[in-house]
C-alpha cells in the first residue's frame, strides 16, 4: 500500500506485509532384490534376497514480515521493517525468532542547495542501514537420534538393535546475524563517472558449528553447537565509467574491489577446538583457518623433517581481497565486444588430492619423476612425505597431521567471460518478418593465472552448513565452455 499526504503531498508512504508457511515433508521408500531367479521375473520380490528401506524427513516455518517507508519530497526515505520466525528445527526451548532492520537514504544531490553548489557531482547519494538476519539448523539438528543396529546371538538368531546416531542440542539456537553498512553512491560529468563505496560490519551471534566428539561417546554424529561471536568486515567498491560515448562507438568500464575481514570474537561456553580437518576455531583466529603442525627445517643428509611442536595457522581459507573488472565496446550500436576478469587473493587452499597421490597411492608424477622431469627434488620430496619428528622432543609425527606442505595459495586472475554479440540492424529485421535478432558467440573461464599447485584454486570441498572446506577434494576444475546463442523475437 502507497500514497502520498501532508502539505503538497511532500510525505510518500509504502507499506508491505506478508507471511510464510512451509511445510516440507521428504519420504522416500526403497525396494533391493540381488540374485534373480529367472531374468524373466525381474520384480524385487522375485528375488533371492530382498531389502527394504524408508526415511521420512519433516521440516515446519512459519514467518511473518511487515514493512514500511516514508519519503520527504523524494529525496529523503526511511525504512522500518522486521521479520518473526518460527522454526521446527530449533531447539524445544526456543520460541519465536525476531529479525529488525532500519534504513535510510538521502539524495542529497536533488535538494535545492546543490545545484548553488555547481560542483561536477551531477548525483549524490548517503545511505545507511542497520538489520538482522538468521539462519536455521537442519530439522533434526537439536534431536537425539538413534540407528537400527541388528545384533546376532550366540544361538545364530538375529535380534533387533539400536545404537547411538546423534547426541543432539535441546539448547540449540538459530544463527543470528547483525549487520552494519554505511555507503555513498556519486555520479560525475553527467553520470559518464559513478563511484559506489559501501563499508560493512557485520557481528554473528551463535554460529551453527559441528564439535568434535571424543570416539568413546559411541555417538556416530557430531551434534551442531552455537558458538558465541564471529566478526565480519569490509569495504565494498564499485566503479564505473563511459570514457567514450559516440554515436558509432561507446565504450564503458565497470570494476569492483571487496574487502574481507574475518576474526572469531568469542566462543562462548565452548572450548577452542580443531576439527578433523585441520581448521582450528579460536578466538583471534579466521573462522576455519588452517591449523597444522609446520615443517621447520629439512635435513637432507639424515632424510627427514622437523615440525612445530603444536599445530600452527598456516593461513586461512576466506579471500581477503576480490576484484573484478569489465568492459564493454559497443561499434555503430548493432556490434557489442564484451570481456570480465576477475580474481580473489590472500587465501589458502588445501590440495588433498596430491596429497593423497603423493602419500597413499604414490602415482603422482612429483614422487615418481627424476627431479630433473618434473619430479620432487630431494629436499622437497622430504617436505612433503616425510618423515616428520617434532622439533622439541624429537618424536615422530605421523605424515597424516602434517597437512602443510599441500596447504598454499590460492590466489589467481581468472578471464571469466569473452564476447561478441551482433544485433541484427532493425531495417534488415522487418524485411526478414522478425522484431529483432542477436548472435552472440564466446567463451567462459578462457584463461586462469595462479601458483596454485592444482588444476584448479577456485574449489570448495564441501558447501554444506556445518563447516567451511576450501580443499581441492578430486575436485574438477572450472569448465572452459564455448557458445553460440542465437535469438529471435517475433
Amino acid at each position: 500500500m502507497s500514497g502520498h499526504f501532508g502539505r503538497q503531498n511532500r510525505i510518500s508512504s509504502d507499506l508491505s506485509f506478508g507471511s510464510q508457511w512451509i511445510n516440507a515433508v521428504n519420504e522416500t521408500l526403497t525396494g533391493i532384490g540381488q540374485g534373480l531367479v529367472t531374468n524373466s521375473n525381474n520384480l524385487v520380490s522375485g528375488a533371492t534376497t530382498t531389502f527394504a528401506g524408508q526415511t521420512f524427513a519433516q521440516a515446519k516455518s512459519l514467518g511473518y514480515f511487515a514493512q514500511q517507508q516514508f519519503g520527504l519530497d523524494d529525496r529523503l526515505f526511511v525504512q522500518l521493517g522486521a521479520r518473526v520466525d518460527r522454526n521446527s528445527a530449533f531447539g524445544s526451548r526456543i520460541g519465536t525468532f525476531l529479525l529488525p532492520k532500519v534504513g535510510a537514504s538521502w539524495i542529497v544531490s536533488e535538494e535545492p542547495f546543490w545545484r548553488d553548489l555547481r560542483l561536477p557531482v551531477s548525483t549524490f547519494r548517503l545511505r545507511a542501514a542497520r538489520g538482522t538476519t538468521g539462519r536455521s539448523p537442519s530439522s533434526s539438528a537439536s534431536l537425539q537420534t538413534f540407528v537400527k543396529s541388528n545384533y546376532v546371538t550366540d544361538g545364530g538368531v538375529v535380534l533387533p538393535g539400536v545404537s547411538l546416531g546423534n547426541p543432539g542440542n535441546a539448547s540449540l539456537r538459530p544463527e543470528r546475524g547483525t549487520e552494519l553498512e554505511a555507503g555513498v553512491d556519486a555520479g560525475f560529468f553527467g553520470d559518464r563517472l559513478g563511484i559506489e563505496a559501501t563499508y560493512f560490519d557485520k557481528r554473528s551471534k551463535d554460529l551453527l558449528l559441528q564439535l568434535p566428539i571424543a570416539p568413546s561417546s559411541g555417538y556416530a554424529t557430531r551434534p551442531f553447537a552455537n558458538i558465541g561471536e564471529v566478526a565480519n568486515s569490509g569495504v565494498e567498491v564499485a566503479l564505473r565509467a563511459t570514457p567514450i560515448a559516440r554515436n558509432d562507438v561507446t565504450w564503458d568500464i565497470v570494476s569492483s574491489l571487496n574487502t574481507l575481514e574475518n576474526r572469531i570474537v568469542s566462543m562462548g561456553d565452548l572450548t577452542p577446538f580443531a576439527n578433523v580437518n585441520n581448521q582450528c576455531f579460536k578466538p583471534g583466529y579466521e573462522i576455519g583457518a588452517w591449523c597444522v603442525p609446520r615443517v621447520v627445517s629439512v635435513d637432507t643428509v639424515n632424510r627427514y623433517a622437523l615440525v612445530t611442536d603444536t599445530a600452527e595457522n598456516v593461513g586461512g581459507q576466506l579471500p581477503r581481497y576480490e576484484a573484478a573488472l569489465g568492459t564493454t565496446v559497443t561499434l555503430r550500436r548493432s556490434l557489442r565486444l564484451y570481456a570480465q576478469l576477475d580474481g580473489k587473493f590472500a587465501f589458502k587452499v588445501y590440495n588433498l588430492t596430491r596429497d593423497f597421490r603423493d602419500r597413499v597411492q604414490k602415482n603422482s608424477a612429483e614422487v615418481n619423476l627424476p627431479a630433473g622431469a618434473g619430479g620432487y627434488s630431494l629436499n622437497e620430496m622430504i617436505r612433503h612425505v616425510g618423515p616428520f619428528f617434532a622439533r622439541t622432543s624429537g618424536t615422530a609425527v605421523g605424515a597424516t597431521l602434517v597437512r602443510d606442505p599441500y596447504i598454499g595459495p590460492g590466489d589467481f586472475v581468472r578471464l571469466r567471460e569473452l564476447a561478441a554479440t551482433w544485433t541484427l540492424p532493425t531495417s534488415l529485421a522487418s524485411r526478414l518478418g522478425v522484431e529483432g535478432s542477436s548472435l552472440t558467440v564466446g567463451g567462459r573461464n578462457l584463461w586462469l593465472a595462479t601458483k596454485y599447485s592444482g588444476w584448479d584454486p577456485e574449489v570448495n570441498g564441501a558447501d554444506i552448513q556445518a563447516f567451511l572446506y576450501r580443499a581441492d577434494v578430486f575436485t574438477t576444475p572450472q569448465t572452459r565452455r564455448v557458445f553460440a546463442r542465437l535469438t529471435v523475437q517475433f
